[in-house]
């Protein structure tokens, strides 16, 4: 009797999706499934995470866009990632396994986008910021790693130098590498800056295409300022970043709080 009834929820659930599938048009659901990426990086919830993961892996089946929901996966496993390192990943097993986890499922579902659409920027942006991390895990790697990141990076550059995202990516990539390896704050906030300005050339339209990073790149440069011990103009950026968006959890309750700390200290 237990088996029947398991059975038969799973058989709702599989014909509720068939009719949402039926009722709407694919693109209105990856514009749902971006408007659950945008509420992850407000709310920064690992539950939140996992079933927006899912509601693109369940678009898959539709085989419609299957490069670009390919790609929304991948994106949604790099935050996955993100949210790990957030947790001190490094420092813990159990989360380092998930955060190469994800690493690992991102690189995969990019792959797969690539060989549907070899040419769009943010999937090789996307490449280069994830070798990073795996460089992250495994400094060692760095060898044979790092000149992987650098060729994904110069595709998306090579592809997308126009792009915001493409040029925020590489920025954050930029970041965390070494100075003796080409990285370091400086230049990262050059790269950012750049993104910045692309941003601002920008319209802001409903489209099934990425349109994230906007507050995100305000963010960063702000957490470049405030390295950089300009704490001024760190208020600026992340009073920018909470303009485009109030909600963003990351600099309204981390990087504000971090400033504040960093300026009483003074």
């Amino acid at each position: 009797m237990k088996n029947f009834y398991l059975w038969l929820i799973i058989a709702i659930l599989a014909l509720n999706f068939q009719q949402i599938s039926v009722a709407q048009p694919i693109d209105s659901l990856i514009i749902q499934g971006k408007k659950l990426l945008d509420q992850c990086l407000n709310e920064w919830q690992l539950p939140l995470l996992l079933n927006t993961r899912a509601h693109f892996e369940r678009l898959l089946t539709l085989n419609q866009h299957k490069w670009l929901v390919h790609h929304y996966v991948a994106l949604t496993d790099f935050r996955l990632a993100d949210y790990y390192f957030s947790k001190n990943a490094l420092e813990d097993d159990k989360l380092k396994a998930a955060a190469e986890k994800y690493t690992e499922e991102a690189l995969e579902h990019l792959e797969k986008s690539i060989e549907l659409k070899e040419d769009f920027p943010e999937n090789y942006a996307l490449k280069a910021n994830l070798f990073g991390k795996k460089i992250a895990f495994s400094p060692m790697k760095a060898i044979y790693l790092g000149p992987r990141s650098g060729v994904a990076s110069g595709k998306a550059m090579e592809l997308g130098k126009k792009n915001p995202r493409v040029n925020l990516l590489i920025g954050i990539s930029t970041l965390y590498t070494p100075t003796m390896f080409g990285g370091g704050a400086d230049k990262a906030l050059d790269i950012i800056n750049q993104s910045i300005a692309i941003f601002k050339t920008t319209t802001d339209t409903v489209s099934i295409l990425p349109d994230w990073g906007k507050a995100e790149a305000y963010g960063y440069q702000g957490m470049i300022f405030m390295q950089q011990e300009k704490y001024p103009e760190a208020r600026q950026s992340f009073e920018k970043a909470l303009e485009i968006n109030p909600q963003y959890g990351w600099v309204k309750y981390h990087l504000m709080k971090q400033l504040a700390e960093k300026v009483a200290g003074k």
